[in-house]
């Protein structure tokens, strides 16, 4: 028996595409993602977890959270309420503090960037 073919209608072609769009996401700063990395390794060691049990318990690997904590991945927000969830931490407060952490981070990476002054003739007095 043959089967009938399906024919998605124009509203089911649009959000089939759509779906399949590769989501852009927001990008964190090298200094950015090394202090919410440092922060990351701080809660976990504070819940006296090992790499692989947070890992595990996130749904990721351990060399997948290692890139986390090392600075060469930024976290996904998702992941980041599972670390929330499973360090007992409240998910507002995590996200708060992961924020802050950035901020601090990109204001001291501003700040290492030294200003370019035009120079200016002195006129005598």
């Amino acid at each position: 028996m043959v089967k009938p073919e399906t024919r998605l209608n124009s509203h089911d072609e649009a959000s089939s595409k759509a779906f399949k769009r590769k989501r852009k996401r927001p990008s964190r700063s090298p200094a950015e993602r090394a202090a919410v990395a440092v922060y990351l390794k701080r809660k976990r060691k504070e819940a006296g977890l090992g790499v692989s049990t947070l890992a595990s318990a996130i749904g990721v690997s351990h060399a997948a959270y290692q890139t986390y904590e090392s600075a060469r991945t930024a976290i996904p927000s998702h992941r980041l309420a599972a670390v929330a969830s499973v360090l007992n931490i409240d998910h507002d407060v995590l996200f708060t503090e992961i924020a802050a952490v950035c901020v601090q981070a990109a204001s001291e990476e501003h700040s290492d960037e030294t200003p370019v002054h035009s120079k200016t003739e002195e006129t005598p007095a």
